[in-house]
């Protein structure tokens, strides 16, 4: 790639491509085990690319309680 730096250019714009295409995931409070009280403040989560997986509170166990802000998410 050195040596042609044409070459070095379009693979880099292909790789871009590539990654504003690919799918991207997102997760916030994943396999958390909670016993007593927790608050947790506001949430937003972003996403810049398209077909993004936004996931806020997968596979949780609450015993006591459990407070969340408010949740935004973008894409």
């Amino acid at each position: 790639m050195e040596g042609d730096q044409t070459f070095a250019e379009q693979l880099q714009a292909l790789i871009q491509q590539i990654q504003a295409e690919s799918p991207s995931l997102q997760v916030i409070l994943d396999t958390v085990q909670i016993s007593g009280s927790a608050e947790i403040g506001n949430i937003e989560q972003v996403s810049e690319t398209s077909g993004a997986e936004q996931i806020v509170g997968r596979n949780l166990g609450v015993g006591g309680d459990l407070k969340i802000g408010d949740i935004k998410q973008k894409q």
